[in-house]
């Protein structure tokens, strides 16, 4: 648990742990903590640390995102070749 997590309320702490494990979504993660889902949405708009918390454990997801796309790419696949191309190249020229 980081330093960051120990400011939070023990419900908190484990809404976090529950939005790590589902993936970043705020109805599940909310319904494995038995909280409702606004209850989440309140603590965003009034405490920015557990939103910067949040965000923190979007970004862990999309960099594990990002290694598995790279995996696909190094091992030769087609098709997340031509999606990184799509996105990442859009300013070479390579879109539709």
């Amino acid at each position: 648990m980081s330093q960051t997590t120990l400011h939070f309320t023990p419900r908190q702490q484990r809404f976090l742990q529950a939005y790590e494990l589902h993936a970043g979504n705020v109805s599940e993660a909310a319904k494995a903590v038995g909280i409702p889902r606004r209850t989440v949405y309140n603590w965003f708009d009034t405490i920015p640390m557990f939103k910067d918390a949040c965000r923190d454990a979007d970004e862990q997801i999309l960099d594990l995102a990002e290694a598995k796309l790279f995996e696909k790419i190094d091992a030769g696949s087609e098709r997340a070749i031509i999606f990184y191309l799509r996105t990442k190249g859009r300013f070479r020229g390579y879109f539709e």
